[in-house]
């Protein structure tokens, strides 16, 4: 092999390598901070609510002021929809006079929005909704499967962020119940109202959040 043939071979040997190892650092990047998780047991309640948060008949209403709309950007605020009228609609909360006969995406936005729940960015300002007194919002402490499979079993359903393809963009899931060592998940962007395995995501989650009715008598001021 003559010298330049075994350059070119050491020079393609070594681009190879850098290109490997940046597609192995971009992946590390992009999932830093998440956690695998499998359940423990099996874990299956009423049917779920299915939304998605491109239906025509909010998709093009803006996240409180700010110039993004639910079509969007608005997977959170239908997990948050579908979490608290699958609370309401199987009978463990009483439903009340503000959530009307059924809370949809887009009149809990119109809720978040007139408690000034957002903030320019469209971002939920957790305090300002549990201010208002009619929602629980509590941040899981770090995440657990185990943590997660006892919120469903308490038919708190956990709001979970991922990204899509397991690298892409952050997006939330509502996780709705646990069968044979996977969780199922409510997804806005899903056409169908078919339920889609955690696996989609990588069984990756980088952060979870449990919403619920208020308990009236903890508001403030009564």
């Amino acid at each position: 092999m003559s010298l330049i043939i075994k350059r070119r071979v050491e020079i393609l040997l070594l681009a190879g390598a850098v290109f490997i190892f940046a597609i192995i650092g971009g992946y590390m990047f992009r999932t830093k901070g998440s956690k695998r998780i499998y359940p423990i047991e099996n874990v299956t309640w009423a049917d779920p609510v299915y939304y998605r948060q491109d239906d025509p008949q909010w998709a093009e209403d803006t996240l409180g002021q700010s110039e993004y709309t639910l079509g969007e950007s608005g997977c959170l605020i239908a997990c948050i929809a579908a979490d608290l009228e699958m609370e309401l609609s199987d009978g463990q909360t009483e439903r009340p006079d503000w959530a009307g006969e059924q809370i949809t995406p887009g009149s809990l936005n119109q809720r978040f929005t007139q408690q000034g729940a957002y903030d320019k960015e469209g971002n939920l300002l957790w305090n300002r909704i549990n201010e208002a007194g009619e929602i629980q919002a509590e941040a899981g402490r770090k995440v657990s499967y185990k943590q997660i499979t006892e919120a469903l079993k308490e038919k708190n359903y956990p709001i979970v962020r991922v990204r899509r393809n397991e690298i892409g963009n952050f997006h939330y899931v509502l996780i709705v119940k646990s069968e044979g060592g996977m969780f199922y998940c409510m997804d806005p962007l899903k056409e169908e109202e078919k339920l889609v395995p955690l696996e989609e995501f990588g069984n990756r989650v980088y952060a979870v959040r449990y919403v619920g009715i208020a308990d009236e008598k903890n508001v403030q001021g009564d």
